[in-house]
């Protein structure tokens, strides 16, 4: 079981200062208060050698339907009847749109997790996850670090100096993204609760053009 007290609002200040100490190795002092206020949460691997930082999410309130005259994506008719059910539950759908990538990220690291970050069955799962430098000429013992997902087709690609994450760390980051996502969901409601709907646009778009 991931100790998840890294969650707690005394660690995350404290890896924040550490995290803060790295980026100032790298940048002047207005860039690492940008890359500081776009953390959400600060997650510790490698015993705390290594810092990896979830980026916050923008709120997306226009959501895209494309369709396809050549096959390239959906049909008009099928594109339209998309439009209508988003339509009809607006609500859900503006969840869907702002969640769906954090959901796909949270499966993937699932599915590394039981593979034992190892490629056994690569239609089951064909990724391995990386510890990797998170800025172009860092040193490799900053803190500054990100998650890199490499395709087993792509192995070779993995950063030079890149690390393959224990189950642990990938537990631990999981915890993370779990914690993240409720974040969000939290976000999304309040802001349903204080506007409505009205703002809330829907587009389509022909993919051939």
């Amino acid at each position: 079981m991931t100790n998840a007290n890294f969650l707690s609002i005394a660690e995350q200040n404290n890896l924040k200062e550490s995290y803060k100490a790295g980026l100032a190795d790298i940048w002047n002092a207005d860039m690492v208060k940008f890359c500081l206020n776009d953390v959400d949460i600060y997650v510790p691997i490698c015993g705390g050698k290594h810092i990896i930082g979830i980026s916050k999410e923008t709120i997306k309130k226009d959501f895209y339907f494309g369709y396809s005259s050549c096959g390239q994506g959906p049909d008009w008719d099928t594109c339209m009847n998309d439009v209508d059910n988003a339509r009809k539950d607006i609500v859900n759908q503006f969840i869907y749109e702002n969640t769906a990538i954090i959901d796909d990220n949270i499966k993937t690291i699932k599915d590394i997790i039981e593979s034992g970050n190892d490629v056994v069955d690569s239609l089951k799962c064909p990724y391995t996850a990386y510890c990797t430098t998170q800025y172009y000429g860092e040193s490799s013992d900053n803190v500054v670090s990100s998650l890199q997902i490499v395709h087993y087709s792509r192995e070779q690609l993995a950063d030079s100096g890149a690390t393959k994450m224990t189950i642990e760390d990938l537990k631990t980051y999981l915890a993370a993204l779990e914690e993240h996502k409720a974040r969000i969901l939290k976000k999304l409601n309040t802001y349903i609760k204080k506007y409505g709907t009205s703002k809330l646009r829907i587009h389509t778009y022909w993919i051939d053009e």
